[in-house]
């Protein structure tokens, strides 16, 4: 017999805006593979059969009620995704002019963070499983078909983060013909990748980035202990016998080098790109 199921997690408070034309944008983590505060774990294997079918068919509503009420349906999702770290990211909208709606975007422009994700649909296969990370076994939710996902004020997932700012892969490039233009996501920290100019001094210079870690308005920010981390894996690859301009190859170096995904292809695309010129300032 299939079963009911409602996974939460926290949403960050940020700098919530409208996008450029008009939709309410939700970001965040709606699933992890950690134990939850009631004592179970959801599997991302099981969740990603019914992905697709979430992102055409589902919804968002306010705390699983929209089953009963419509009233209660205030967006949808538009994107989704699993990482290496088996989360579940998604993109949502909420709709404009509905109430409940407006209200749940009011509390997002008033930064609030006592609202939560919440995964909704059918159980379809459970089972105990040994956790070696806990020893002993937990309730694991082995399949299951998402239908909604939910605003509710009671989040119980504590591993996990959400943001109504755009982050990692959501995040459209800020890249101009002068920048790497990748923003990511890691531990929960946005931070954007140096421009070009920035990056090409720290490798040259072997510097952390701009001095006392400084941003001027308007330009791409940098947060430069990241980029120091960047830099240094960075300097290690120019200098090794792995070294090409195959930006493919590149990535997969980097990969091997505990980079995420979102780092190693901005590098990669940066070498793809100015393999010469790399040549030039760094020997």
């Amino acid at each position: 017999m299939l079963d009911t199921f409602g996974f939460w997690v926290p949403i960050e408070k940020g700098g919530v805006k409208e996008s450029e034309n008009g939709e309410r944008l939700i970001y965040g983590v709606a699933s992890t593979e950690d134990l939850d505060l009631d004592n179970e774990i959801v599997s991302a294997s099981g969740l990603r059969k019914s992905l697709d079918y979430f992102l055409k068919h589902g919804r968002i509503d306010y705390d699983h009620k929209s089953k009963d009420e419509p009233k209660y349906i205030i967006g949808e999702p538009i994107e989704g995704r699993f990482d290496h770290d088996n989360r579940m990211h998604l993109k949502g909208k909420l709709y404009k002019g509905l109430e409940i709606a407006d209200q749940c975007w009011a509390l997002m422009k008033a930064g609030t963070t006592r609202m939560g994700w919440s995964i909704g649909g059918k159980i379809v296969k459970k089972a105990m499983q040994f956790d070696k990370s806990l020893q002993r076994f937990v309730p694991r939710v082995v399949e299951a078909i998402i239908n909604h996902v939910a605003l509710t004020p009671h989040p119980k997932n504590l591993s996990t983060f959400a943001t109504a700012n755009a982050y990692g892969s959501f995040m459209k490039s800020l890249a101009s013909g002068e920048s790497l233009g990748q923003v990511v996501n890691l531990g929960g920290k946005d931070f954007i990748i140096a421009s070009r100019e920035d990056f090409e001094k720290a490798i040259s210079t072997g510097s952390g980035g701009p001095a006392g870690g400084t941003t001027a308005v308007g330009s791409n920010p940098v947060i430069p202990q990241h980029l120091e981390s960047d830099v240094r894996v960075f300097r290690k690859f120019v200098s090794s016998k792995h070294f090409t301009g195959d930006a493919n190859a590149a990535k997969q170096w980097f990969k091997s080098q505990g980079l995420s995904d979102d780092r190693a292809d901005a590098l990669a695309a940066y070498i793809g790109k100015n393999h010469k010129r790399i040549l030039g300032i760094h020997r």
